[in-house]
């Protein structure tokens, strides 16, 4: 059984943003905005809802070709995380945490995301969302992720290698890879609704696919209702 162990979370200095400036340098606007203390923290669980998730990671079938959910022993030690307030389920590696709030400025307008990233080793993951997208960024979905990973790209330290559709569900979403130096960086964006959820995950430089770490991340996202 994988047992969640809360870990106390670190505030990042305002100098080291978004989470994709952890791997490349990413250009993006730290939002004034304080988290309040008066409404549930954005790391806090219900403890019979993350129960029922565990349960249900464990009993979800494992597909062979990519071994999503799978833990391989000297691997990357996975923990299930619910975050509340995003509406989301998803495996976290154990490691240092940082949570932070960042603003990506797009040319559809400012996007400002609550994150959660995690050092393992030599890697990190993130996940994060934003909240209340206006009635007029999500009117083209498409388009709205298109700039999202415009402004993503925009570091001229940035080398683009691909950039997808991809889905979750009936949800579009956009999928980036993304080199700097010598690291590679996969970015999934996608648009739920007026939210917008970012996972990624670094790689060694000159992975062609996605890694079985990775893809182990990425595939368990999950929206809760």
């Amino acid at each position: 059984m994988i047992i969640f162990t809360p870990v106390a979370i670190r505030p990042v200095a305002a100098s080291v943003v978004f989470g994709l400036a952890l791997a490349f340098g990413v250009r993006v606007s730290p939002s004034s905005a304080q988290f309040r203390r008066d409404r549930p923290d954005f790391f806090e669980r219900g403890q019979e809802q993350l129960q029922q998730e565990i349960d249900r990671l464990q009993t979800q079938p494992i597909d062979p070709a990519n071994g999503v959910l799978s833990v391989e022993a000297g691997a990357v030690q996975w923990q299930p995380t619910l975050l509340e307030e995003a509406g989301i389920s998803i495996l976290l590696p154990a490691g240092e945490q940082s949570q932070q709030r960042q603003t990506l400025e797009t040319i559809q307008g400012a996007i400002e995301f609550q994150l959660l990233s995690v050092q393992a080793g030599n890697s990190r993951y993130l996940t994060g969302y934003a909240l209340n997208l206006s009635p007029t960024q999500v009117q083209d979905p498409a388009q709205l992720l298109a700039a999202a990973g415009a402004a993503i790209e925009s570091d001229p330290a940035v080398t683009r290698l691909s950039d997808r559709a991809i889905a979750l569900g009936t949800y579009p979403g956009r999928e980036l890879f993304l080199t700097s130096q010598n690291r590679q960086l996969v970015v999934r964006l996608y648009v739920v609704g007026q939210r917008m959820y970012l996972l990624s995950a670094t790689q060694p430089l000159g992975t062609p696919s996605l890694t079985a770490a990775t893809v182990q991340f990425f595939e368990s996202f999950q929206l809760l209702n």
